[in-house]
């Protein structure tokens, strides 16, 4: 269909709302990600060894991906890009397992749709004050 003279590669680049360039961005999550993981490994392990219990410090673990969408949604100024989700759901496992009660805590989930639907709101509000 195309000669291979006629086709053109290109890449359409959407610059995020920081200012700062993907690759930066990109860069400095990773060094703060990859620092954060590496400070949780060693606490996990000086915690499992002091305190001979290995069950609950795990849990430790489950904030490596709230921290990652925390620190990219606040370089790249997008608040949707944080994981309430994964906060959410590591506040209702910590729960369970500390006090045993599954049932009542099941409450902490509900506060994803309450997050996302509140965020929905105000940028349709952001929309339409844009372009009206």
């Amino acid at each position: 269909m195309y000669d291979k003279d006629e086709y053109v590669d290109a890449e359409y680049v959407i610059e995020p709302r920081s200012g700062m360039s993907y690759k930066k961005i990109n860069a400095i999550k990773s060094l703060l990600v990859s620092t954060y993981t590496i400070i949780l490994v060693v606490v996990y392990v000086v915690l499992g060894a002091v305190l001979d219990g290995w069950h609950p410090w795990w849990l430790i673990f489950l904030t490596i991906p709230i921290y990652a969408s925390l620190i990219e949604a606040i370089l790249r100024k997008r608040p949707g890009l944080f994981s309430i989700e994964m906060l959410a759901v590591s506040v209702y496992v910590t729960l369970g397992f500390l006090t045993g009660k599954w049932h009542p805590t099941w409450v902490v989930l509900l506060v994803i749709p309450v997050y996302r639907s509140t965020l929905s709101a105000f940028r349709k509000i952001k929309y339409i004050r844009e372009n009206d």
